[in-house]
């Protein structure tokens, strides 16, 4: 699976562990809609995300999971 990073502009603005499950907000600060993905090590990834210009999004994972950065899609 071809997880080429997102680009700079799509931005994490929040982290936080809701009990035992991880979780990230992510905002799309790029000039266009971008489609996106949250990538987790030890974790189930999101699925892909068409987050529009301005937007933001949160995800969370497993209990085990580890936040692993933000892939193209």
């Amino acid at each position: 699976m071809d997880n080429t990073p997102a680009p700079n502009c799509v931005k994490v603005i929040d982290r936080w562990r809701d009990g035992t499950s991880p979780h990230v907000a992510i905002r799309n600060d790029c000039r266009s809609s971008q489609r996106v993905k949250v990538i987790w090590a030890y974790g189930s990834d999101s699925e892909c995300i068409q987050l529009v210009r301005g937007r933001a999004v949160q995800h969370g994972s497993g209990a085990f999971a580890s936040f692993d950065g933000i892939a193209r899609c």
